[in-house]
């Protein structure tokens, strides 16, 4: 039987924070990794996502603290104000400092970087222009883009992203942001400290509403603390440039501000990838569907499938063992996450809104001592992953 030639080990195409994390990993391991990227290595997080909205948050906190509480700390100043533009310089600089460093990871564990638009042409090939990449395996990280309502197009300026709003110059006098998510929150907390007049607007019936409810809660009474209009509940029919601003169209009635930022979540960038010709299933949202070990539909047997990291939120934080380089499973909402700024959160593990979690607080799993740790869900959860890692100490297939 003839064995087929590959260039490498393994070749992951999109080189965000879970395409170079995941070929490090791979370097690391003994493996040959390419690494396919269209843009800058980081992906969204690096360049218009956690790291630079992190940055503007550090500059707009420790200005609101000294300007509303600076007396209290004994500081003295007869002016206290910004200059945008140095704000902007400074989460830039931060930027530029951890894509030198990312980099310089790829030279250090000998990681072929390979720069254009990769596409899947079977299960062990990339193609890019006119050039293959033969590989064992393929890991797809493509990563995620800004959604939007319908009827509601971005023009950058009037109605914007969060990427809009991530590299912006200035600020404006006041804005309305549809959607009070992980991204909305804190976008929210940045113009507010700057002392933007923010109107927050949720369709659903509480703030972050994939957190737990009493975090909801703390956070809603520290937003009005704040000065935040927060209107949850609130469905948007549309919006239209008006009075040199934006007016939102919503079932309660007209909301204007200068600016309209939507923040209603993230897409999966999987279409045009070659998923559809290989037969790969995706779900109607455009996330591919995977198994435990984060394999797709797409295998055969004796050999390991095209891998895909179907997480694609900004601050769902997962070792890259989880992409088929270990014995150990990937379940899903088990990493650790973050939000920040004016509450800190930060959670392991299923929510306790999820329908599970409910199952087990309500006594329904068997458990009779909920006060020793072990009969948590979380332990069980756990003691299942080890059996099972015991029972298969090799990844099938």
């Amino acid at each position: 039987m003839r064995v087929p030639a590959f260039d490498f080990d393994v070749a992951i195409l999109g080189g965000g924070m879970a395409g170079y994390p995941a070929a490090i990993r791979g370097a690391q391991l003994g493996l040959k990794v390419a690494l396919v990227e269209s843009d800058k290595l980081g992906g969204t997080c690096l360049h218009i996502g956690c790291i630079p909205t992190k940055a503007l948050l550090e500059s707009s906190e420790l200005y609101h603290r000294v300007a509303a509480r600076g007396t209290e700390f004994g500081l003295k100043a007869e002016v206290v104000g910004y200059d945008f533009p140095t704000i902007s310089a400074r989460r830039d600089a931060v930027v530029n400092q951890l894509y030198k460093g990312v980099q310089y990871l790829m030279k250090k564990n000998k990681i072929e970087v390979v720069a254009g638009k990769g596409r899947l042409r079977d299960r062990n090939t990339l193609e890019l222009g006119g050039k293959q990449i033969k590989a064992k395996d393929v890991v797809v990280a493509t990563g995620s883009t800004v959604k939007t309502l319908p009827g509601l197009e971005f023009d950058g300026k009037y109605i914007i992203s969060s990427d809009h709003a991530t590299l912006a110059a200035d600020v404006p006098e006041s804005i309305c942001i549809i959607g009070a998510g992980a991204v909305g929150v804190e976008f929210a907390t940045f113009y507010n400290q700057l002392g933007v007049k923010v109107t927050l607007l949720e369709a659903l019936d509480r703030l972050v509403p994939l957190e737990d409810q009493d975090i909801s809660k703390e956070m809603l009474n520290a937003f009005k603390k704040a000065g935040i209009d927060c209107r949850v509940g609130v469905k948007v029919k549309g919006a239209s440039k008006a009075r040199d601003g934006v007016s939102v169209d919503t079932e309660q009635g007209e909301v204007w501000a200068r600016q309209l930022l939507v923040a209603v979540g993230r897409a999966p960038r999987s279409k045009d990838i070659g998923l559809e010709q290989l037969g790969v299933t995706t779900q109607p949202n455009g996330f591919i569907k995977v198994d435990e070990w984060m394999r797709t539909s797409h295998r055969r047997p004796a050999s390991r499938s095209v891998r895909a990291r179907a997480r694609h939120a900004m601050h769902l934080l997962a070792p890259a063992d989880r992409l088929g380089w270990s014995d150990r499973t990937a379940g899903a909402g088990k990493g650790p996450r973050g939000q920040v700024r004016p509450l800190s959160v930060h959670g392991v593990g299923p929510r306790h809104h999820s329908r599970r979690d409910r199952r087990f607080r309500q006594g329904r799993r068997g458990f009779q001592d909920r006060s020793d740790p072990r009969n948590s869900y979380r332990w069980s959860q756990r003691d299942r992953a080890h059996r099972r890692a015991r029972a298969h100490p090799a990844l099938p297939g």
